[in-house]
């Protein structure tokens, strides 16, 4: 789909115009689904561009090729994201196997027990969020990461959903990012449990995009950058806010402090070799680590002697 370059201007073409370029390719009872949709929105004190925005997502996730169907994307008005709502395109699920997205000041505050809190935070560190920040609407963004999550098997299974924003504006995010103050991100795409679906999404955004993409070069709230355009982060951004739950993450709150008891025997060993950053952080180098196991070969070694002697 040819998408028409309304930048900024979204609101001042003719809207029957518009309309036609929005539902090319996508069925009529869709086109008419989304109407609805839209319309509902607009009956509110909406901004009438960020709600283009999102019936242009809605446009885009219905055409024919796509195949996907009933309602793909939900609204959260009062945050400005529209959500993935489609299971046979993201497959991936949390550490309790559901799409549901754990929380600190949900799950952790309610366990009552030390050992249930120790089980909640097991999982909460299993969850991590890879952001992209695509400069400009981002329609061609989107229908990237439908192809993507289409073709690609692998990334379908590590991803849970993911989301967009449609309320936003690139110069405030720009100026945010002067003067230090909380950006968020554009688009999220929430990782199946575990580093290791973390490291293969990461991999595979910075496959597609790393050469040749330019991003806003803004970092979200609480984000390790990879690229101007790529970012990732362990955990939820909102928990991160919460003094109570601030011994819990590092100074710069991007990745969760290393919890020993939580680690299995593999990552332990990693980290007591190489370091804590074993544990959390994703490789965002094109170089793999050989270096470190040769480096690290004969203190490891030693290290497994001495465990084994005992």
């Amino acid at each position: 789909m040819a998408v028409p370059a309304f930048g900024m201007e979204l609101v001042k073409g003719d809207d029957q115009s518009i309309r036609q370029a929005y539902f090319e390719g996508v069925p009529e009872e869709d086109q008419q689904r989304v109407d609805r949709g839209f319309d509902d929105y607009l009956k509110g004190s909406a901004d009438k561009a960020s709600y283009r925005r999102a019936f242009h997502y809605l446009a885009l996730a219905k055409q024919e090729k796509y195949q996907i169907y009933g309602e793909f994307l939900s609204f959260a008005p009062d945050k400005g994201y529209c959500k993935l709502r489609d299971d046979k395109l993201c497959k991936g699920t949390n550490a309790e196997g559901t799409k549901r997205c754990l929380s600190l000041k949900q799950d952790y505050k309610d366990a009552q027990r030390a050992s249930d809190k120790s089980d909640v935070l097991k999982k909460l560190t299993q969850d991590y969020k890879i952001h992209l920040m695509p400069k400009g609407l981002m329609f061609d963004d989107f229908e990237e990461l439908l192809s993507l999550l289409q073709q690609d098997r692998e990334l379908s299974n590590a991803v849970v959903t993911f989301k967009l924003s449609y309320d936003f504006d690139d110069e405030q995010l720009k100026e945010a990012d002067k003067n230090k103050t909380e950006i968020h991100p554009k688009i999220v795409i929430y990782c199946a449990a575990g580093k290791h679906n973390a490291q293969r999404v990461l991999n595979k955004m910075c496959e597609r995009f790393n050469k040749n993409k330019q991003g806003l070069n803004t970092t979200p709230r609480y984000n390790q950058r990879v690229t101007d355009y790529i970012y990732y982060a362990q955990g939820n951004g909102d928990d991160k806010k919460i003094p109570e739950f601030a011994h819990l993450f590092e100074d710069d709150k991007i990745h969760y402090k290393v919890d020993w008891g939580t680690l299995d025997w593999i990552t332990w060993f990693k980290c007591l070799v190489w370091g804590e950053k074993q544990a959390y952080y994703l490789e965002i180098s094109e170089e793999k680590n050989y270096n470190k196991l040769v480096l690290c070969g004969v203190p490891a070694a030693l290290v497994m002697m001495h465990i084994f002697k005992k």
